[in-house]
């Protein structure tokens, strides 16, 4: 099947976002203000967006999005931010790590110099032939069982997807675009932060991938788990 064969057979309405490092030379920056995460539904209605380091005004989204390294400035330190705060004066603590010096190492351990001396990202609608680096979308839990399942269908190792208690940027950007460094890049299963899912309906999540192995995944699907009698029981739902 083509690509909208398999978007109409998994009834993926919003279809798949293709990312793209690139150059920000000859480009038209978005210029928006609030959490970058939520400019993604821009993209998913058709507009193609542009974004650099100087123009992504969410304090967390550039190292989200790995435009920089390191800990963000965030008064009291991030680890302090991350964990349990500092006290009068400062952010109040987030709760997600059990102390400062584990949410610094966090971050910390996260892989570097994503971007590959890229200074753009280009997002916009998937379309076939366009090369992407990575692409997602947002799905639900059956739907995300259904790619999870094509996805494997030429591994034999069982751990290729992986959820990261990261920042619901980190883990569409970052994280997927650390993974293209990899022999044999992961899928990632995203938004799971609980900040960013307020920005989502609550059945919603995303899933990341190497365009290349989307690529394949096109021309897997007619020999796929789609094709079995048990996937007729759960379309029926979706």
């Amino acid at each position: 099947m083509d690509y909208k064969e398999l978007y109409n057979e998994i009834s993926l309405k919003d279809g798949f976002l293709s990312i793209k490092r690139i150059s920000k030379k000859d480009t038209t920056p978005y210029n928006d203000t609030g959490c970058f995460l939520r400019l993604l539904l821009k993209a998913f209605e058709g507009e193609t967006l542009y974004f650099s380091k100087e123009n992504v005004t969410c304090p967390g989204a550039a190292i989200g999005l790995g435009f920089t390294d390191g800990l963000p400035p965030i008064p009291g330190g991030f680890g302090y931010f991350i964990s349990s705060g500092r006290g009068e004066g400062y952010p109040p603590g987030e709760k997600v790590k059990c102390s400062p010096e584990i949410g610094e190492r966090m971050l910390l351990n996260q892989p570097r110099n994503v971007l590959d001396e890229f200074d753009c990202i280009r997002i916009k609608k998937y379309e076939p032939g366009i090369d992407s680096d990575i692409v997602t979308s947002l799905v639900t839990p059956d739907q995300l069982s259904a790619l999870i399942h094509i996805f494997n269908f030429r591994k034999a190792d069982y751990d290729n997807i992986i959820a990261p208690m990261v920042s619901g940027c980190a883990s569409i950007f970052r994280i997927p675009f650390g993974e293209l460094k990899k022999d044999e890049p992961r899928g990632v299963i995203g938004n799971i932060d609980v900040f960013s899912r307020p920005h989502f309906a609550m059945d919603k999540f995303f899933f990341t991938i190497p365009g290349k192995c989307f690529e394949t995944m096109i021309t897997d699907a007619d020999e796929s788990i789609l094709t079995s009698h048990i996937w007729k029981g759960i379309k029926s739902r979706i």
